[in-house]
């Protein structure tokens, strides 16, 4: 009869994730599975010394793992961490790591189990870009459309006024569809875009390590390929190519397009509109900057409540989207972050929204 020891040996050999088994205090591999031996054999690594793996590791990541292990080793429970290798003439590497400390009287042994998750990543990036590019498109269209339909609205109303004088039924029949119609497309969009930031808000956190630099400037360049359609200039600016944040992807991204979509809203055409992301000592910031008309002092205060006053259509009758700012703030705050502004009328707006370091 197999002893529990040799059950779960056989299951580390002949399992397809890779496992280890590392001691801190010889700072060496006292267990490595088939699994882990043969995808280092893949890397050309033929030296398993645990300071020649970490050689590999990505210089963006190696702080990160390295405080990581030292919270590891202080029984600090951290799974499903994230990580790259990076080796010379090969594609980045993506690692999912989950070390588990076991003690044993004065014995310490770090177990873990590891998958290489680069396929993912990679499948995941394409979707992501697929997604900026629908959501900026989605604006772009929404943005373009409302204003003539708000247009129309406003000049088929004024047309009707003038013609009850006529006494004409039927051209003020005709009148009242053509205003009727441009209030329901209105209307349309708006619930379109609603229900479209709404479905992607009401989904459970999955936090991941995320390059924010990245994908704040994949959303830009999105807008900045149809910077003829908007109007309007998109800027980007990162100090560096990759500061990272705790992030569920799809979500946070969803605050940066409704943060533009705003700007987009209340700024004139040739105005610009500039996306940050910086570094502080202990957060990550994230800044939309716009040239637009500002937001009024006296809608301040009530900016984030759920039933702001401060709702109101943009410069081109663009929809407003009624919890919009309120499910931004939410969001954040489930990040563990916190949103502001600073705002003159006729002199633009800035978002700032403030992320603890991961």
């Amino acid at each position: 009869m197999l002893t529990e020891f040799t059950f779960l040996k056989t299951f580390s050999d002949e399992t397809g994730q890779m496992i280890f088994a590392y001691d801190p205090s010889l700072k060496q591999f006292v267990y490595a599975n088939p699994a882990f031996k043969n995808f280092l054999r893949r890397l050309g690594v033929t030296d398993t010394n645990p300071g020649t793996i970490f050689k590999m590791v990505h210089d963006e990541d190696k702080v990160f793992m390295k405080e990581t292990f030292d919270q590891v080793v202080a029984g600090i429970i951290k799974l499903d961490l994230e990580f790259r290798l990076n080796l010379p003439g090969q594609q980045e590497i993506w690692l999912c790591l989950s070390p588990y400390l076991i003690q044993n009287g004065g014995t310490q042994v770090i177990l873990a189990n590891a998958s290489d998750i680069s396929e993912a990543k990679r499948n995941t990036e394409m979707l992501h870009k697929f997604a900026s590019r629908k959501n900026a498109i989605m604006h772009i269209i929404s943005h373009e459309l409302a204003g003539p339909l708000a247009i129309m609205k406003t000049l088929s109303s004024s047309l009707q006024t003038s013609l009850e004088a006529l006494s004409d039924p039927g051209l003020l029949r005709i009148v009242s569809m053509i205003r009727e119609i441009s209030e329901q497309n209105i209307n349309l969009l708006n619930e379109f875009l609603q229900a479209e930031f709404l479905e992607a808000a009401d989904t459970d956190l999955m936090l991941k390590r995320v390059n924010l630099a990245k994908r704040a400037e994949d959303i830009v360049r999105q807008y900045q390929d149809m910077d003829g359609t908007a109007g309007k200039a998109f800027r980007f600016h990162s100090p560096t190519n990759e500061i990272f944040a705790m992030l569920d992807d799809a979500k946070f991204m969803l605050v940066i397009n409704n943060l533009v979509w705003n700007a987009i809203k209340f700024t004139p055409d040739d105005g610009e509109i500039k996306v940050s992301v910086l570094e502080e000592p202990d957060a990550v910031v994230l800044l939309v900057t716009d040239t637009g008309i500002g937001i009024p002092e006296k809608y301040h205060t009530a900016l984030f409540d759920k039933f702001t006053p401060a709702r109101r259509p943009g410069l081109k009758g663009e929809p407003t989207i009624g919890l919009g700012m309120s499910v931004i703030k939410t969001i954040v705050e489930w990040h563990h972050g916190s949103i502001s502004f600073t705002s003159r009328e006729n002199a633009g707006t800035t978002f700032k929204v403030t992320l603890p370091k991961p």
